[in-house]
């Protein structure tokens, strides 16, 4: 009996990992998205304001950032002003959406990372780091 609920178990966990992988988006940059709590209307544009909050986190499971214990970071989608990773997920995603982004190390920092400014020898996002990005977008508007 206790090898049918193990058997069963991981039948279940398979298919759990088999259905993230298909509503994972896999974009040409290497970009990956799932959502985890589907939005309403439709997809982000280009020029809308969001308000959002997230965590990031290093591939090791490292948080090195997350407003979720202060205002949500407002922002211009496609204004250019962050890294490539998120002007191109922000875009595969609606309002009211959670998800999450996984960020190749070239749609991130690269090669430069993010150095401590409190100790330059030490890298808050060390270099060449893929970067794991939970978002919610609480609000989506035209700006005005």
């Amino acid at each position: 009996m206790r090898l049918y609920s193990i058997l069963f178990l991981a039948l279940l966990c398979s298919l759990s990992v088999a259905a993230q992988k298909q509503d994972t988006v896999y974009t040409d940059t290497g970009l990956k998205y799932l959502s985890i709590h589907k939005g309403k209307g439709s997809r982000i544009r280009e020029g809308q304001i969001l308000r959002i909050y997230y965590t990031g986190k290093l591939s090791d499971g490292k948080i090195f950032d997350s407003n979720l214990r202060r205002r949500p970071l407002k922002i211009k989608a496609g204004s250019g002003e962050l890294i490539e990773g998120w002007e191109e997920g922000l875009l595969l995603m609606k309002p009211r959406e959670k998800g999450i982004l996984w960020i190749p190390a070239h749609l991130g920092y690269g090669s430069e990372g993010i150095p401590d400014p409190d100790n330059p020898s030490v890298y808050i996002i060390p270099p060449d780091s893929d970067l794991i990005f939970e978002i919610e977008i609480l609000e989506a508007y035209k700006s005005r």
